[in-house]
């Protein structure tokens, strides 16, 4: 890990209680598309974005998944992806908790493998970023909230500097698709790989994501593409490792496509919203 990884302060919540493309949200599967992959079954096989790999053996105990309670079958089920920052408190896109709609959903903890050895948490309460804005993708978090308390791991929030944002290498992870031309062809297992932040002002150029990253969010990835976030990955964390352990830094939000050159990820900053978790968290 580089010497700016090294340097960033940690800051770790306490609590009181245990052409301009279209802009895509790594966007969960819908309700119905679920269903779909319950009935018929559709992943697994060649990864298709390169630099993807299966995660470290018992590294990312603090990353969860998202998934519809009316499907019986994790791995169908699944629809997203979250971070536990605390006991009963896990943080995720807002787009991902908003299209869920009336649909009630859960958090599977406890496993790398969707298909087998989690632990179903009901959702007791969600709360979205009062600054989100669904237009922009600004603010794009949320906060779920699980009944009694008993996720296995959290991981802490960093306190990143702006001037370290700037091409630092990042764990990304997720369960998402590994061919964006196939929304259903998720993984099983839960992968990761690692990309390098961009300036703003890379990522903001004409032929890169034109003016639409904003103060609220950071992008990463290598202008020649590759390893990237995609769909379903929304709401996983972006991490820096350092020899203090890992920390947290980002939430999956958006792209242009997967890991396409100069189409980087797109990934909301947790520490300013950190006040606001720490409200949620302590008070509901």
């Amino acid at each position: 890990m580089s010497a700016l990884c090294r340097s960033i302060a940690i800051f770790i919540i306490v609590f009181v209680a245990g052409i301009i493309l279209p802009t895509y949200s790594r966007a969960q599967m819908t309700f119905e598309e679920s269903v779909e992959v319950w009935k018929n079954g559709d992943h697994d096989g060649n990864k298709v974005i390169e630099g993807n790999v299966v995660i470290r053996t018992g590294f990312f105990s603090w990353e969860v998944a998202l998934g519809y309670s009316e499907i019986s079958d994790d791995f169908a089920a699944h629809f997203c992806g979250g971070v536990s920052v605390a006991p009963s408190i896990v943080l995720t896109a807002a787009h991902c908790v908003l299209r869920a709609g009336d649909h009630p959903i859960f958090v599977l903890s406890g496993t790398a493998k969707l298909s087998s050895g989690g632990t179903r948490h009901a959702v007791v309460n969600s709360f979205i970023s009062p600054l989100y804005n669904p237009e922009t993708k600004e603010n794009d978090l949320a906060i779920v909230v699980v009944d009694g308390g008993t996720l296995p791991a959290s991981i802490p929030i960093a306190d990143m500097p702006e001037s370290l944002l700037d091409e630092t290498i990042l764990t990304i992870s997720g369960w998402g698709v590994m061919d964006s031309s196939r929304k259903t062809f998720k993984s099983d297992d839960l992968r990761e790989a690692h990309v390098p932040t961009q300036a703003t002002d890379v990522c903001n150029a004409p032929d890169a994501l034109s003016g639409r990253i904003t103060g609220s969010m950071f992008c990463a990835g290598k202008i020649s593409g590759g390893s990237d976030t995609c769909l379903g990955d929304s709401g996983g964390p972006a991490i820096v490792e350092t020899p203090d352990g890992a920390f947290l830094v980002g939430i999956v939000s958006w792209g242009d496509g997967c890991g396409q050159p100069k189409k980087y990820g797109v990934y909301v900053k947790v520490f300013p919203h950190v006040d606001w978790i720490k409200q949620i968290a302590n008070h509901g």
